[in-house]
């Protein structure tokens, strides 16, 4: 596990990676400042110019890019009280009353410093509970992975029969693995589990046990 921390912060440092890091920065606060962009819109366009690129390449600039997105969002709510993206919308309501009273550079300050805290402190806990969630991960192995049963909303609006069709078509391509997961989707049609849930639990009752 060590070795692997090591690893990672000596790429981190390379001359390249920092680099590229820093020209996704400064890319990625432009976009963020230019409202209804958005850093994955902009990321969707960029994908064709890295197919062809290293992995390791593309990942650093993307992932840098996307980052900083919001924190250039929160200039333009703060200077003209339009977020630059989506999570920019709460910076409206006292950024912009701020600059209004003579306090932009204070908001931006503040927008800024909040936007850094809330990107590290993150990292070094997601790294601090890898020891932890470890062990849980590898016990997934291939006899044992799990079957994720994820239907898209336009699923839900099909008759009885389609969803308890397609229900044991995904039962039947993974196989019995002993462990099964289903998840609902935020985008939910109202009511519409009324009507696919007890399919799919008489699709799963009707694929038996191993």
């Amino acid at each position: 596990m060590l070795e692997a921390y090591g690893e990672a912060i000596s790429f981190l440092f390379q001359p390249l990676t920092l680099l590229l890091m820093l020209g996704a920065i400064i890319v990625g606060l432009i976009i963020g400042v230019i409202p209804g962009v958005g850093g994955m819109v902009f990321i969707a366009l960029l994908l064709p110019m890295f197919f062809r690129v290293e992995a390791f390449i593309a990942l650093t600039f993307l992932i840098a890019l996307h980052a900083v997105v919001p924190t250039g969002g929160s200039i333009s709510a703060i200077l003209v009280g339009i977020p630059g993206s989506g999570p920019n919308a709460p910076t409206v309501f006292d950024g912009f009353p701020m600059n209004q009273k003579g306090q932009g550079a204070r908001a931006i300050g503040a927008a800024v410093t909040s936007s850094a805290f809330g990107g590290f402190v993150p990292v070094v806990l997601a790294l601090a509970m890898i020891p932890l969630v470890m062990p849980i991960v590898m016990s997934f192995r291939s006899p044992e992975m799990a079957i994720l049963v994820n239907f898209p909303s336009s699923v839900h609006l099909k008759s009885p029969k389609e969803i308890y069709d397609q229900a044991g078509e995904i039962l039947e391509q993974g196989g019995h693995t002993g462990r099964l997961q289903i998840q609902i989707s935020e985008n939910m049609p109202p009511g519409a589990w009324r009507k696919s849930f007890p399919e799919i639990v008489r699709a799963i009752r009707d694929f038996g046990p191993p």
